[in-house]
């Protein structure tokens, strides 16, 4: 009897989203002096993972199964990153009126999963099969309130993380400015 109970328990923790994402609508395309990025997550592995996706020093959203969520900066240089048991990052090249892909995976980790991010090249398979992953995903966005507090909480983790990168202890994975739609 204490096994159905226990599975179940398990089942509905790890198909529950993110305290601090909502459900929100797809926006349309960029304006020229804009860029909007895409970080989805389609997947069955790690479902019930759900980490932190930073631009920079700020938080953007958490990378939840079967959803995506997007994000809107100025054109230019940026450092996507995310941390679970390990750290990801995306150093990308970013041109105004395009839209960027990145797929973000979670595998098994020992203590919390392992996050990883897939930039979405132009000619890539990712490319190829990106339309069929987005159907099923569900569009969602950070709430504000419950976003700033994370942010706040893990302000010293994250630029500790940006000043790995930044001094190259650590290479991150790369996005040309092309790879944009």
């Amino acid at each position: 009897m204490r096994i159905p109970l226990v599975a179940g328990v398990l089942a509905c923790l790890c198909s529950c989203s993110s305290p601090y994402m909502r459900d929100a609508a797809p926006t349309g395309p960029p304006g020229p002096d804009e860029v909007k990025i895409v970080v989805y997550r389609p997947g069955s592995i790690g479902g019930g993972a759900k980490f932190p996706v930073y631009v920079g020093d700020r938080l953007v959203g958490f990378a939840e199964h079967g959803a995506y969520f997007e994000h809107r900066c100025a054109p230019g240089k940026r450092l996507l990153l995310a941390w679970g048991e390990n750290d990801a990052a995306i150093g990308a090249e970013l041109a105004g009126g395009r839209t960027y892909y990145v797929r973000a995976v979670a595998n098994f980790g020992f203590f919390e999963a392992q996050v990883g991010f897939e930039p979405v090249a132009k000619d890539s398979d990712l490319a190829k099969r990106l339309d069929a992953d987005l159907g099923a995903c569900k569009c969602r966005e950070l709430i504000p309130e419950r976003g700033a507090q994370f942010e706040k909480e893990k302000r010293e983790r994250v630029l500790k993380l940006i000043e790995v990168f930044e001094r190259g202890e650590k290479k991150p994975r790369v996005m040309k400015a092309d790879d944009g739609r």
